[in-house]
């Protein structure tokens, strides 16, 4: 069973900062008024199945896009086994601070069915590089589109686009490692180096470096693992990734239409992928309370006055609470059960 002292606080954390982010959300949008009925009434039945539809292909596709690596280096993996993990995942991002939970989570279902701990980790760091590639490459295009004709920093608050900028700089420096890891690795060893200057902050940054060397470290085997055949996955995984991203701004897209929006999924993609981008690299569990919050800053003009706090419940009812509801339910199952193999069994066989 999945459960801890760890899981209720973060659980907590996770429930708390949607709800003062929801408060947030009402506090820029004062023309609006909520209830339950309001909230469940918002969307007309057919628009809300619609979203519903997407999101279950975000799963699909999510699994998928692990699945990829998963056959590379543990042939003989079922598919069912990364869609599981992919689920478990969603739940323990929402649940840990930057999603720290959610590599030991996926390594453990992994683990559960016959994956070695080393290369559920290798394949774990290379289905993120296609993540990190899918940002890179929307958020670049959305932020030259929005430069280029619709104007987004007028709505933006000093401190959101603080952190905006913060996790832009963050999906930078992390593509600068994925394609020069002895920069990584260079960097991990610096910051290392301050835990002998004492103090709080020194000894935080020397934690920091001594994770992302773990991580560049691991990142290097697992490109030693494949050899020179990850090239082929790596694009197919990039895409898939893009894919999921678009797919997550058209939910946004089909909530606002169901509330009166007439004007292009691409308006509404722009703006939504820039703040993904800030959901993803946000401190708090699963972006929480971020999320919610940044409704009215980035949807202005998207979303009608006075309902922005339907639309942001709404919007993390589908792509947050439901997909950790779900992960939350399949960890339990998985977690519970003793694994099907040793640690020394051969990789993918269940």
């Amino acid at each position: 069973m999945i459960v801890g002292r760890r899981v209720l606080l973060g659980f907590g954390a996770f429930v708390l900062l949607g709800a003062l982010g929801a408060w947030a959300a009402g506090r820029l949008d004062p023309s609006g008024s909520l209830s339950l009925r309001s909230v469940t009434t918002a969307v007309p039945p057919r628009f809300l199945a619609m979203a519903v539809v997407l999101m279950g292909l975000d799963y699909l596709m999510g699994g998928l896009r692990l699945h990829m690596w998963i056959r590379r280096l543990a042939p003989g993996t079922p598919s069912q086994v990364s869609l599981k993990t992919y689920v478990v995942n969603i739940f323990a991002a929402a649940i840990s601070p930057m999603g720290s939970a959610s590599g030991p989570a996926q390594v453990a279902v992994l683990y559960r069915y016959g994956v070695h701990p080393a290369r559920a980790v290798a394949a774990l760091l290379l289905n993120f590089v296609g993540i990190l590639g899918a940002f890179l490459l929307v958020g670049g295009a959305a932020g030259v589109y929005l430069t280029a004709g619709a104007d987004l920093s007028g709505t933006l608050g000093g401190v959101i686009r603080a952190l905006l900028f913060v996790a832009a700089g963050a999906a930078v420096l992390l593509a600068i490692i994925v394609g020069n890891p002895s920069l990584g690795s260079a960097l991990a060893d610096r910051m290392a180096a301050l835990e002998g200057r004492g103090g709080r902050g020194h000894r935080l940054v020397a934690s920091l470096g001594d994770r992302l060397g773990r991580g560049v470290a691991d990142y290097r085997a697992a490109l030693e693992t494949l050899r020179s055949g990850w090239h082929g996955p790596f694009i197919g995984a990039t895409a898939l990734s893009t894919l999921m991203l678009l797919n997550k701004c058209a939910v946004g897209y089909v909530l606002a239409a169901g509330m009166g929006f007439e004007g292009s999924y691409v308006d509404v993609a722009a703006r939504q992928s820039l703040q993904w981008l800030l959901i993803y690299f946000s401190p708090s569990p699963g972006g929480s309370g971020i999320a919610e919050a940044t409704v009215p800053a980035f949807l202005a003009g998207i979303v009608p006055g006075g309902r922005m706090v339907e639309y942001a419940l709404l919007w993390r009812l589908l792509t947050a609470y439901l997909g950790a509801g779900v992960g939350a339910l399949t960890a339990a199952r998985v977690l519970s059960s003793p694994p099907r193999t040793g640690p020394d069994a051969t990789p993918g066989r269940g």
